[in-house]
């Protein structure tokens, strides 16, 4: 993952409420397996290690989120550790067999969840963060973002 991206998921984070982080969470495990295919192209075995590491952290992140009070629940549990299992199989053979039939689920599940989160109107979990303007300013080729410190003391207070 770029520095760029890491950048703008922080971002996203920083501004996400509840569902939204949970769709910040299929993102980045996406962007992780498409590390994963770039790494196995350029026979990088280390970053095809560490690819497969970090989407597996972030499968782990919604597997341990679940409520199992919720019905559902119980579904999404099992397939994240399905998935997770597929990944230690990828991450054993060294090839990217399977890789796609987890991107499809993701990609599947990340969609069901943003669509969800539309409805959420709850505020940031992120409390006393930058405050992100969008809009404001254009630059030659893209949208500038301005963002705005409301105190000193910003992120997580003690």
């Amino acid at each position: 993952m770029t520095d760029e991206l890491k950048r703008q998921y922080t971002l996203r984070i920083t501004q996400a409420n509840r569902s939204e982080l949970t769709v910040v969470v299929f993102d980045m495990a996406l962007s992780y397996l498409e590390d994963v295919k770039a790494a196995e192209t350029v026979q990088d075995r280390m970053a095809f290690r560490e690819a497969i590491r970090h989407a597996n952290g972030c499968i782990n992140e919604l597997l341990s989120s679940l409520d199992y009070q919720q019905t559902i629940s119980v579904g999404l549990g099992a397939l994240y550790t399905y998935m997770i299992r597929e990944l230690a199989l990828i991450d054993m053979r060294n090839r990217t067999e399977g890789l796609d039939e987890i991107a499809g689920m993701l990609h599947k599940l990340r969609d069901s969840f943003e669509i969800a989160s539309r409805d959420d109107t709850g505020a940031p979990l992120m409390q006393n963060a930058q405050t992100v303007y969008a809009g404001l300013t254009y630059g030659r080729d893209a949208l500038n973002e301005s963002l705005q410190t409301q105190s000193r003391s910003r992120g997580i207070c003690v």
